[in-house]
């Protein structure tokens, strides 16, 4: 029976590391998705080499209204990717100092028995730290879906960062870029050529971003079109621009509850879609208008503010107590009683926590009691593929572990049934009675091992056809994600 335990022992150990790892939460610790843009090479004219840091100052400038980008599913894994490698480190970092605490005390005396018993405690808790990331799940790692977005500068604090000649990766290591912009200007006869690139860390790539050629004189077009092309890698999303012009200077002017501006205001990094504007002037004028912004275009809206009369209008929602915001403006819960323009509508959204977020106009022609319904929340069909394609990788890691102990138990028990034959052979030599007991002792753990044989087998085979349920859930959401 003694022979038992240290193959269960060991295989309950490994059940028991990859719960732990299972279980731990690891997060990425990046607070801001960083850019950097190099004063740009090439050969020119002595009168003409300011361009080299004029052009692309004029573009980060340009860029500067972008403040969020948004991680792509390359980022994210890029990031935890680096939370993982990150943990490893740490770790090895760790197990070098206690070998070296460890060794330095088997030359001391025996007064150092006790450094040299911690110190392999300390190297044993280490191996197993390893053990549990080597099983955490990439997947598992929590990272930001977008990230504030922040210009990197050079050691000088100028806004451009030093042209070093030297690979764009080594370049983005240093400076901890995630987008490194570089760029080149040639002359061409009486023309300008001008290239702009982009280095993407989380894939190791760069990419012309953006290629043309102008006179001097129109050179500063050229480099707000190459600003145009960056603005949706620093996004992470297509863009698009809105200019609004009003009779009121002091107007605030609102896009889908967000303040963009006062009076005439303009803004190029507005997401492409249906958008709901808002003008609020300090005496109480309005004008509101819904939109569809195009990507990558501009759209010019004249607002006309006005003040109207007008009624009262009751919204009652399901649930109650629900925020309403006439555009950025929180107005109350429900229910609420909001004004009913005789001459004019505006757009209310209505919100609270665990449900949809429901917009909805309000018109002259609107009932005067208005109940909306508000839909619980569920998963996007992208998050339910991730969760559905983690759980069939987790069945299928216990599925896998799952394999050894059938193997490792059927062997065992082999043993003891082979150990059990030769005592009864020794015995029908000799009748010594010993053989005898240990006959019976092998017999007795035969049964036992074969007996924990059959259970591993009942264990995989669930594990297994846990895995095929896992799979085709998984194939599922995939084909609804194809939809």
């Amino acid at each position: 029976m003694n022979k038992i335990f240290p193959a269960a022992f060991v295989f309950i150990l490994v059940l028991f590391t990859v719960v732990q790892a299972q279980g731990e939460t690891l997060r990425s610790d990046r607070t801001n998705w960083q850019s950097g843009i190099q004063s740009f090479s090439g050969d020119l004219s002595p009168g003409y080499e300011y361009l080299k840091n004029s052009i692309p100052d004029l573009i980060r400038r340009e860029l500067e209204q972008s403040k969020t980008h948004i991680l792509s599913q390359s980022e994210k894994d890029w990031y935890r990717q680096e939370v993982l490698d990150a943990k490893k480190l740490s770790i090895l970092e760790q197990l070098r100092t206690s070998y070296s605490k460890r060794d330095g005390a088997l030359f001391l005396n025996s007064e150092a028995d006790r450094d040299k018993d911690a110190s392999t405690q300390s190297i044993n808790d280490l191996h197993g730290q390893l053990l549990l990331v080597k099983y955490i799940d990439p997947q598992t790692v929590e990272t930001a879906s977008m990230l504030p977005l922040l210009w990197v500068s050079s050691e000088s604090g100028d806004n451009l960062l030093p042209d070093d000649g030297f690979d764009p990766y080594v370049t983005s290591k240093v400076n901890d870029l995630d987008l490194l912009i570089s760029g080149s200007l040639r002359e061409i006869d009486e023309y300008f050529r001008l290239e702009v690139r982009g280095y993407d860390r989380s894939l190791d790539r760069e990419m012309i971003v953006y290629s043309g050629t102008s006179s001097p004189e129109l050179l500063s077009e050229l480099a707000v079109e190459a600003a145009d092309e960056l603005r949706s890698i620093l996004l992470g999303r297509a863009w698009s621009s809105l200019r609004i012009k009003t009779d009121n200077p002091d107007a605030l002017i609102y896009c889908n509850g967000d303040l963009i501006g006062v009076g005439e205001t303009y803004v190029n990094t507005l997401e492409p879609g249906a958008a709901v504007l808002e003008a609020i002037g300090q005496d109480n004028s309005y004008w509101s208008d819904e939109i569809e912004l195009t990507a990558l275009e501009e759209t010019v809206i004249n607002a006309e503010l006005t003040e109207a009369d007008s009624a009262l209008l009751t919204i009652e929602t399901d649930p109650a107590g629900s925020d309403v915001y006439m555009g950025a403006r929180w107005v109350g819960k429900t229910p609420l009683s909001v004004p009913h323009f005789k001459d004019r509508s505006y757009w209310v959204t209505i919100r609270t926590e665990g449900f949809y977020d429901r917009s909805f106009e309000i018109s002259p022609e609107s009932p005067d009691v208005i109940t909306v319904a508000l839909e619980e929340e569920e998963m996007t069909r992208m998050e339910f593929f991730d969760l559905k394609k983690r759980e069939f990788y987790r069945s299928l890691g216990w599925f896998s572990l799952s394999v050894a102990a059938p193997v490792i138990t059927g062997g065992i028990a082999q043993n003891f049934l082979s150990e059990e034959a030769a005592y009864a052979s020794r015995y029908n030599l000799t009748y010594d009675p010993a053989y005898q007991d240990l006959m019976e002792e092998s017999y007795q753990n035969y049964f036992i091992s074969q007996g924990v044989f059959w259970g591993s087998i009942a264990v995989s085979g669930g594990l297994l056809v846990d895995v095929f349920v896992k799979l085709a859930r998984y194939i599922k959401a995939a084909e609804a994600l194809a939809e």
